[in-house]
């Protein structure tokens, strides 16, 4: 998996199989993989995956040890405190009286043979990065379903992050659950 940056040599993109080599190694465990790291960090793989599409389809050689070597990453990576704001949420105005009605978390759950194979609890705002959250795999069947994400967390924020279901499905035979409690 991490052989294009260690071998000073150009990679062929398109023979790239990260996907694969992550599943064989991390299986049910990339679940707890891709949460992880705090939402900036989601933003940032959806990124690179992106770029690294781009790339497989302009069928690009790279030398990704050259290229790391050259810009000196290396030499720059510092541990910086990186705290991501969605300020959408603050344009809203939530009256004291509905504070009980206000979520504190993002729940996320699939149920699998009933027994719970991945249980995950973030903060509300946590909300706002929800197509993020949830698996490549899973998008498209939830897209068919009719779910608009951008929709979904825009009523969600302008609820004020009420407690509520916001998804209670089963996609290839696993029941995914996503609400706010």
């Amino acid at each position: 998996m991490l052989e294009p940056f260690i071998e000073n040599r150009p990679c062929q993109i398109s023979n790239l199989s990260t996907g694969e080599a992550v599943n064989k190694i991390l299986q049910n465990d990339k679940w707890w993989f891709r949460t992880a790291g705090p939402p900036w960090f989601f933003i940032f793989m959806k990124t690179i995956a992106g770029v690294l599409n781009v790339l497989k389809k302009l069928n690009v050689n790279l030398n990704f040890a050259k290229l790391i070597a050259d810009s000196h990453i290396a030499e720059q990576v510092e541990s910086y405190p990186c705290d991501i704001k969605a300020n959408k949420h603050e344009q809203y105005h939530i009256e004291p009286s509905r504070l009980s009605q206000c979520a504190s978390f993002l729940n996320f759950k699939v149920i699998e043979d009933n027994k719970d194979i991945v249980s995950l609890r973030y903060p509300y705002q946590t909300t706002d990065f929800l197509h993020d959250l949830i698996p490549e795999q899973y998008i498209s069947s939830i897209h068919q379903m009719g779910y608009d994400f951008e929709k979904i967390v825009r009523d969600i924020q302008q609820s004020g992050y009420k407690k509520q279901v916001i998804f209670d499905k089963t996609i290839d035979h696993k029941v995914i659950k996503i609400y706010l409690d």
